[in-house]
């Protein structure tokens, strides 16, 4: 064997895969319309009936529009963007196509209709199967996707955002903390707003000044919670991937009014009909 060849030898202590379809919505949309490739995009609802972005282009992304806002702000950032519905039907295929693809190399945990997990810890060079995995996403449902390849859930799925879209990033074993060193702590899965305002409040705003903080500061800031919070910016994350094929963990409906309603009597009509949906799903 040439001693340039790669080896078969997995050197993974274990290997997650986090993969997450890239402007999921919007790429499904202009599978039937190819028209609208390339133009600022928003699958949501209109403006008028206080609609909300449910995923947007990257190019309606670069002029500031986000998912979560109003559709009637992003009208505001971006006045050329054109606002389409969600096609749940086609949503929900283009899911379960992603998904079969994935189910051929691990145990996958789904997360989303746009991302899971998929443990390739078995796989003798996770590497190279995490760029076939990509590769066949991308041929078999002509949909984009990152990936992000560590040995832990918490890295793989930073890293799966670090380079979108269509990003492929591998963080190998012992380089964690190197990689999340200078990311905001943010960053980090369960580090939401209250928590980054307490850290920044300590001086503590990436990654690297969590990893290397006082261990003792934090514990009389956060109690319980400080160790987690440093070993996450560390890149220690013992969680495994759960495969979940049998029943869904939730279900759940949705209903947004045109205008604000205080009337007792329509809330309770809306809720029963809401509830007779979840029942019936």
């Amino acid at each position: 064997m040439n001693e340039d060849e790669p080896t078969a030898e997995n050197n993974w202590s274990r290997a997650i895969l986090h993969l997450d379809m890239d402007a999921f919505y919007v790429n499904v949309h202009i599978l039937d319309n190819p028209e609208d490739a390339g133009i600022p995009l928003v699958v949501g609802g209109q403006p008028d009936k206080r609609g909300v972005v449910a995923s947007a282009s990257y190019e309606a992304r670069q002029t500031g529009v986000r998912s979560a806002m109003p559709t009637s702000q992003a009208r505001r950032l971006c006045p050329q963007v054109k606002i389409v519905p969600a096609n749940w039907e086609r949503i929900r295929e283009s899911s379960r196509q992603v998904m079969v693809v994935l189910r051929e190399y691990g145990p996958v945990e789904q997360m989303s209709v746009d991302e899971a997990y998929i443990d390739l810890s078995q796989q003798t060079q996770p590497e190279k199967v995490a760029s076939q995995i990509q590769d066949r996403v991308k041929s078999e449902t002509k949909l984009p996707c990152s990936v992000g390849l560590a040995t832990s859930k918490l890295v793989a799925k930073v890293a799966s955002d670090f380079d979108k879209p269509e990003g492929f990033t591998v963080v190998p074993s012992g380089t964690e903390a190197a990689f999340l060193a200078p990311m905001s702590t943010r960053a980090i899965h369960g580090i939401g707003p209250r928590t980054a305002e307490k850290l920044a409040a300590m001086s503590i705003t990436t990654c690297a000044q969590l990893a290397t903080a006082e261990f003792i500061l934090l514990k009389q800031r956060f109690g319980n919670q400080a160790e987690s919070l440093q070993q996450r910016a560390q890149g220690i994350d013992n969680r495994n991937v759960h495969s979940e094929r049998g029943q869904a963990k939730s279900i759940s409906q949705e209903w947004t009014f045109n205008t604000d309603v205080n009337d007792a009597k329509v809330l309770t009509n809306q809720l029963d009909k809401m509830c007779e949906r979840v029942a019936k799903s």
